[in-house]
């Protein structure tokens, strides 16, 4: 297998456990419920270990899709980069979401009282952490999306591609700026993900075609 077959393999293999990911993925009431009856949270927290291993095997197809745009070898490293930056506030947001949260949650089903109060304070803090961190790193992974469809657009790899990337991407980049209700942005940031994992698993199969 070459490194192009790889880098599209583990493109598409990430982005589809990351589709998984966003079906079973809790809400913090449904964290909050499960500590009170008294289970583990175990899926908040499977589905978020596979986030974060789903995110290093994507960032891995990254930079082989980086590798591949010969032609435009500095902007495509440079929106490695700056997708590498995403990929590192996206596993902060994942690891607070999926360890910190239960287990705060597990302190508020625990407590009462006063006690209760600072716990589930506790537990919405570890969720403004989850929010803040999601939010950069889809805004910067919008930006790499733009750099990197740019670099296929101007290198031949796919002008159909790169057309899509740049129209997703810089209404990522608006989106996150403007979107302050939390229940928008969580609904917002669901389809935006959805929008880059096409374009990713897209990005994939064409590695895999040319290799």
């Amino acid at each position: 297998m070459t490194t192009n077959e790889k880098a599209g393999l583990a493109l598409i293999v990430a982005s589809i456990a990351t589709f998984g990911v966003l079906a079973l993925h809790p809400t913090g009431r449904d964290v909050l419920d499960a500590a009170a009856a008294g289970t583990s949270n175990a899926l908040d927290r499977g589905v978020h270990l596979v986030a974060i291993g789903a995110e290093a095997i994507l960032l891995a197809g990254m930079l082989g899709l980086a590798l591949r745009l010969t032609t435009q070898r500095d902007l495509a490293m440079g929106s490695f980069v700056v997708y590498a930056v995403a990929i590192a506030a996206l596993v902060i947001a994942a690891t607070a979401s999926g360890l910190i949260a239960p287990s705060a949650a597990w302190r508020v089903a625990q407590s009462q009282g006063a006690a209760r109060d600072i716990a589930l304070a506790g537990f919405q803090f570890s969720g403004y952490i989850t929010q803040s961190f999601a939010r950069v790193g889809f805004s910067l992974a919008s930006l790499a999306v733009v750099g990197f469809s740019v670099a296929m657009y101007l290198d031949g790899f796919s002008r159909a591609l790169g057309s899509y990337g740049v129209i997703l991407g810089v209404a990522g980049i608006i989106g996150f700026d403007v979107m302050n209700v939390s229940g928008q942005m969580h609904g917002f940031a669901g389809l935006a993900m959805a929008g880059q994992l096409v374009w990713t698993i897209w990005a994939g199969l064409l590695l895999r075609r040319v290799a």
